[in-house]
């Protein structure tokens, strides 16, 4: 007798495709295969269970108002480029998780490609926009950098036949928290090296669908966006208890620097690098943490700020070294 082979999470992977017009697949997409840690991304509804008074008080019907798809990706960062590409894999991903948070309206979203098995329960997810955005790198882990998406989605449709897997994955490697730099100072001119165990970057637009009539999403209206960014060191002294102490506002320029081996798939060098300014880090307060048979830990965290220029609250730059 047979037995059912259930589906196997290794087996599952996702590829990605910009749409021009927010939750319509485009007519030729390019897809990017984006390896991921996890996939989360579901369709919802919102019921209600209408109970008229015909003499019974439990429930006795379901109705579906709306739906929009909405869930977690988790990946890392990397460098490789797939063949013809012409950006790294983490260029393309971090210009969508990043968007400027300037950007109210067309905000960019993507088609979701799960296979699933695959092609036992493939499914494409449609008008995948980023609600909030999480980067973090630490000691810990083997030295990962993390990237999580928080999402929201259109529609969700089958799906017959997934996106082949590219063939050179063996060129894949992951960005490294041990070859990330951060440094803070006045401004860009007068910036020092900190000596960091961790970092996290987070940034969040408070998406509401809007329906305005329709089954699924028409679109997502951002709320207040609002962003933060952490650093955590060894206590040596109490700089940063003194900062903590002021009754004024401190506002500081930090640079962070990532890079990732590419493998020979880039134009140049060995790395994909990005380098990540904040104009106006305001600070927002240092935690410490005391442990009596090991080092005391602080973590100093900031407000993500737009600057008084016309200058971004951020700004990344690429390039290969």
């Amino acid at each position: 007798m047979s037995v059912e082979c259930p589906i196997f999470g290794d087996k599952s992977y996702l590829t990605l495709a910009n749409e021009a017009v927010f939750g319509v697949q485009d007519g030729s997409p390019a897809y990017r295969y984006l390896p991921v840690l996890t996939y989360g991304l579901e369709l919802l509804s919102d019921q209600r269970q209408p109970m008229p008074y015909t003499g019974m008080a439990e429930e006795f019907d379901n109705i579906i108002g709306q739906q929009h798809v909405a869930g977690a990706i988790s990946t890392a960062l990397y460098g490789w480029r797939n063949g013809a590409d012409s950006t790294s894999l983490a260029e393309y991903i971090m210009a969508w998780a990043f968007t400027d948070l300037e950007t109210l309206c067309n905000l960019p979203s993507k088609t979701a490609q799960w296979a699933e098995g695959p092609d036992v329960a493939n499914k494409t997810h449609l008008g995948v926009t980023i609600n909030g955005a999480t980067l973090a790198g630490s000691d810990d882990n083997g030295s990962a950098i993390t990237l999580n998406l928080d999402t929201l989605g259109s529609d969700e449709d089958p799906l017959t036949t997934a996106q082949t897997i590219p063939s050179d994955l063996e060129r894949l490697n992951e960005f490294l928290f041990r070859d990330s730099t951060f440094s803070i100072g006045a401004d860009s001119g007068s910036l020092t090296a900190i000596e960091l165990k961790g970092f996290t970057w987070q940034q969040q637009r408070n998406l509401t669908p809007v329906y305005n009539g329709s089954l699924t999403p028409r679109r997502f209206r951002p709320g207040k966006p609002n962003a933060t960014f952490e650093f955590n060191i060894e206590k040596a002294d109490g700089t940063w208890d003194a900062i903590r102490r002021s009754a004024v506002s401190n506002n500081y320029y930090g640079r962070l620097i990532l890079k990732g081996l590419h493998n020979g798939t880039g134009a140049t060098g060995d790395y994909a690098k990005v380098q990540i300014d904040f104009p106006k880090l305001s600070f927002n307060v240092a935690k410490d943490t005391w442990a009596r048979s090991g080092p005391a830990l602080q973590g100093i965290t900031f407000r993500i700020q737009k600057p008084t220029t016309t200058a971004a609250s951020f700004g990344l730059t690429w390039s290969e070294v």
